[in-house]
C-alpha cells in the first residue's frame, strides 16, 4: 500500500504533535495493519522529511509487554514538505515491519525524528486486537507459467477464513504456500451472513472465483489471480433466482441468476448505462 499524506491546518499549541490511531480495533493474522499519522507542526519553520532520514520509527510490543522485534525496515516513505500551521495525514502499513501472527492485544507508539534539530517526537500508546480466523475452505493449485516454459510448476494454496468481528463475520481469503509456513498475501473480502456458505471454484486459469452473501438479498462475487490481486468484484442481487456460480465446457466461470446491481467498489469500476 503506498504512503498517503494529506495536509489540513494544524491546531495545536506544541511544536509538533503525532497522533497514531489504527481504523480497525481488531485485524486478522497477517492482515495488512493500516496505521493512520497525523503530524502537525506549529513550531514556526517548515520541516523537511526525507525518506534517506530514517523519520518514521514504531515500536510494538504485546499486553503482557513482550517487545515484538522488527524484521524489515520502511520501504514506502516520500520525501514532503510540512509547513507551519499544517497538519500532515500519514498512512502506513506496519504488518510488513513486525509480522505479528500470535492473537492478542498489541500497543504501538509511533515516534517522529527531525533530525535538524537532533529531537523525537512521540504519539501516545494506542492499541489493537489481533485475532485467529476459522478456515473454512482451502485449496492447493499450481502457479500459472508463461507458454514455452517446461518446469515443475510452483504450488501454492487458497484458503477463505472468517472472524467475527463485534458480532459482524468477515471474510477473507489467505494465499499461501502449501504448509502455510509462508503467507503471500492476505485480504478482507466481505461481510459475510451467518446462514450462508460462500460458494468458491478455480477456473482453467486456476483463478480463484468466491460468491458470498453479505445481505437479505445481496451477493458479492469475487476473482483472484495466483498472485492475489483482486481484479474482479461485483454485487449481485436475487430477483426470480439466486445468483450462483457456473462453469462452462472451456473451464470458464461465471455468475448465473440474479442480476447484476453496479455499486461503488466494483472492480472494473462500474459505468451506467447512458
Amino acid at each position: 500500500m503506498p504512503l498517503i499524506i494529506l495536509f489540513l491546518p494544524a491546531i495545536v499549541k506544541a511544536q509538533v504533535k503525532v497522533e497514531l490511531s489504527f481504523p480497525q480495533e481488531q485485524y486478522l493474522a497477517y492482515e495488512p495493519i493500516i496505521a493512520v499519522l497525523k503530524i502537525s507542526n506549529q513550531s514556526g519553520q517548515l520541516i523537511k522529511f526525507k525518506k534517506d532520514d530514517d523519520w518514521l520509527d514504531f515500536s510494538l510490543q504485546t499486553k503482557s509487554g513482550r517487545i515484538i522485534p522488527k524484521v524489515s525496515e520502511f520501504r514506502e516513505l516520500e520525501d514532503f514538505d510540512l509547513q507551519s500551521g499544517e497538519m500532515a495525514t500519514v498512512r502506513v502499513n506496519i504488518q510488513p515491519l513486525f509480522k505479528p501472527t500470535d492473537p492478542g492485544k498489541y500497543s504501538a507508539i509511533a515516534t517522529v525524528s527531525i533530525r535538524t534539530w537532533n529531537k523525537n517526537f512521540a504519539s501516545e500508546e494506542t492499541t489493537f486486537d489481533l485475532v485467529t480466523g476459522i478456515k473454512i475452505w482451502e485449496k492447493e493449485f499450481g502457479v500459472p507459467v508463461s507458454d514455452g516454459e517446461n518446469k515443475t510448476p510452483e504450488v501454492r494454496k487458497y484458503a477463505l477464513l472468517v472472524a467475527n468481528f463485534k458480532q459482524n463475520l468477515r471474510l477473507y481469503f489467505r494465499l499461501s504456500s502449501p504448509d502455510e509456513g509462508t503467507v503471500y498475501k492476505m485480504a478482507f473480502i466481505g461481510n459475510l451472513t451467518s446462514i450462508s456458505r460462500p460458494e468458491c471454484n478455480l477456473d482453467k486459469f486456476n483463478n480463484l472465483h468466491v460468491l458470498h452473501q453479505f445481505g437479505a438479498k445481496l451477493f458479492k462475487y469475487t476473482v483472484i489471480s495466483p498472485d492475489g490481486k483482486i481484479f474482479v468484484r461485483e454485487t449481485h442481487e436475487y430477483t426470480n433466482s439466486r445468483p450462483r456460480l457456473w462453469m462452462d465446457k472451456d473451464g470458464r466461470i461465471f455468475v448465473r441468476g440474479g442480476a447484476r446491481k453496479l455499486s461503488n467498489d466494483d472492480l472494473p469500476g462500474a459505468t451506467k448505462s447512458q
